[in-house]
């Protein structure tokens, strides 16, 4: 009645099975890790998305010392420049001393959180250096 060999063909299924199992924790595995590391690199973005006080050495590393002039304004001189590998910036130092319309300027563009608006990133207020970090948009359109 009962087959030797029977158990044996049972072995190639049971094999099958876990196989399944391991390839589906796999993918579970991996699909969670991509999951952290997008999390990790947008909360990465998110931080530096925040307005941040920056030093002056700040302002001229992030400007590569001040070497790309996106152009010039009654104002001041903006710079293009880069926060990190991928998050471009646009960095207006400001020639004048008035440090009213500087205080203005961060309160209220601080404020601003719109899509299709320029976003304060940061600034800097340094002895006589002033300095707006904003999003840098391509072909200057904001």
């Amino acid at each position: 009645m009962f087959d030797c060999c029977a158990p044996i063909t049972a072995v190639p299924v049971v094999q099958a099975l876990l196989l399944i199992v391991f390839v589906g924790i796999c993918i579970y595995v991996k699909k969670k890790r991509d999951d952290q590391s997008r999390l990790g690199k947008f909360l990465a973005d998110y931080e530096a998305l925040k307005p941040a006080r920056f030093s002056y050495a700040d302002i001229k590393r992030i400007t590569g010392q001040f070497k790309h002039i996106l152009g010039e304004g009654a104002h001041g001189t903006v710079f293009k420049g880069k926060l990190s590998s991928e998050v471009q910036v646009a960095v207006k130092v400001l020639n004048n001393n008035d440090r009213k319309d500087f205080i203005n300027e961060v309160g209220t563009m601080g404020k601003i959180h719109h899509i299709n608006g320029v976003r304060l990133l940061g600034f800097c207020a340094e002895g006589l250096h002033c300095a707006l970090v904003y999003d840098f948009f391509l072909n200057g359109s904001l």
